[in-house]
């Protein structure tokens, strides 16, 4: 029995199947499936491929620890804080809203050419999305279950670690499985854009330009797994550490 979440997927196989072999779309542009899947296999087994995908990685998983440094107890502190609250609203509100692609110019010219320009694009997006994350999880945190610690004599501090930090921690567990998404999405298209020399981004730019179009499509086919495979990953390492969020 075939499982379910493989339904769409085999769909869309069999309509892009039927559309190219009935010759529905210039084969130029959308090769066969069988022709995409052969140059996929093909990839697996490059060198060359997964030295790209690692410092695609590489740059995702910097990116992400600086924006988490940043923004997480930034976030705790609003969220406990009124006053830091009130000071830091407006700023976090107003930088979320700017784009992270309208500051490809910016980084180019502050960061030069490079990694160090991708890893800034994925810390701006993710910093704000941890930040606000954050926030929300000690505002939503039990008053009762504060109450009741400090009934019982804990400090500010035994109060923040043992009950509001964990209330918490739901929100911060969904705001980086947000992040992950995020920075694939953004560090590719850095990698294509910002003058790096190599990244998976890099290489699917590179097969389009000389015209090799079904690697290509397997190397967007092979980032499509990796943040697949990534996130159900990181959902496992969640319901280890976050079991109490009852996220899945």
């Amino acid at each position: 029995m075939i499982k379910r979440y493989l339904a769409v997927p085999l769909v869309l196989v069999v309509v892009w199947a039927v559309a190219t072999h009935a010759a529905w779309v210039n084969a130029i542009l959308l090769p066969r499936p069988e022709v995409v899947f052969a140059a996929f296999i093909k990839c697996l087994f490059m060198p060359d491929v997964w030295l790209d995908v690692g410092k695609t990685m590489y740059r995702i998983a910097v990116g992400l620890m600086i924006a988490s440094v940043l923004g997480v107890p930034l976030g705790l502190l609003m969220g406990a804080f009124r006053l830091v609250r009130d000071v830091m609203a407006f700023p976090v509100d107003f930088f979320r809203s700017i784009p992270g692609s309208a500051l490809f110019p910016l980084f180019i010219l502050l960061l030069g050419l490079g990694t160090r320009s991708a890893i800034a694009l994925v810390v701006y997006p993710c910093l704000w999305l941890l930040t606000i994350n954050a926030m929300y999880g000690v505002q939503n945190s039990s008053i009762a279950r504060r109450n009741f610690a400090q009934a019982c004599r804990a400090n500010r501090w035994q109060t923040f670690w043992k009950v509001t930090f964990p209330d918490a921690a739901p929100y911060l567990a969904s705001g980086f499985r947000l992040c992950l998404g995020i920075a694939l999405i953004v560090v590719v298209v850095a990698e294509m854009f910002t003058g790096t020399r190599d990244g998976l981004g890099r290489r699917i730019f590179d097969s389009h330009f000389l015209m090799r179009i079904p690697e290509m499509y397997a190397l967007i086919l092979l980032a499509g797994v990796l943040g697949y495979l990534a996130n159900r990953g990181y959902v496992v390492v969640e319901k280890h550490f976050v079991h109490w969020g009852g996220n899945s």
